[in-house]
């Protein structure tokens, strides 16, 4: 119930207030952000699979509880619509010097005439289960673009990846509606 009181909140701020505040601190580890939600997850799907990767230095200058937001909508969703025998994969590649990419990949594909409305609020799939209303990707999109970075969803085969970019530098704001 906290977290739909908060979701609303946070759709108040993005249409009426000129969007989400941001509150950046240097040396962010995103890498770590990963692995406490991963574990703080893993209970709520026992025999759910959840593999993480870091690769290169995953720090920049973000807000550290948006992001644990961000991770932990993305992984949720992963293994709450995605395939059962299917392990969800989270990478969180710092190689480049100016972005960090976190990619959620799992098993499951997304109708294609979804795809153009993920972002919109109070939208759900077919078949959806009801735990929540409907905003989490509309929330998720709008931190990532505060951190000034982006997101895109993709879904081919037998599988589906939510790619972010997030630049490391100082590029933070309020998240615009």
């Amino acid at each position: 119930m906290a977290r739909m009181i908060d979701d609303l909140y946070d759709l108040t701020r993005v249409r009426m207030s000129g969007g989400i505040p941001l509150q950046p601190r240097p040396d962010v580890d995103v890498g770590e952000i990963a692995e406490r939600v991963v574990s703080e997850l893993g209970p709520a799907y026992p025999g759910r699979a959840v593999r993480v990767e870091r690769l290169g230095d995953t720090r920049g200058v973000w807000d550290h509880d948006r992001l644990g937001q961000v991770l932990s909508n993305l992984v949720g969703n992963a293994l709450r619509h995605g395939s059962s025998d299917t392990p969800v994969q989270l990478r969180i590649d710092g190689t480049a010097a100016h972005e960090v990419v976190i990619t959620v990949q799992n098993g499951g594909v997304i109708p294609k005439e979804l795809l153009p409305h993920l972002f919109e609020p109070f939208r759900r799939g077919p078949g959806a289960q009801r735990d929540g209303l409907g905003l989490g990707l509309f929330i998720v999109q709008h931190l990532v673009r505060a951190h000034g970075g982006d997101i895109d969803v993709t879904t081919s085969g037998d599988r589906t990846c939510v790619r972010v970019r997030l630049s490391r530098g100082p590029r933070c704001a309020a998240a615009k509606g």
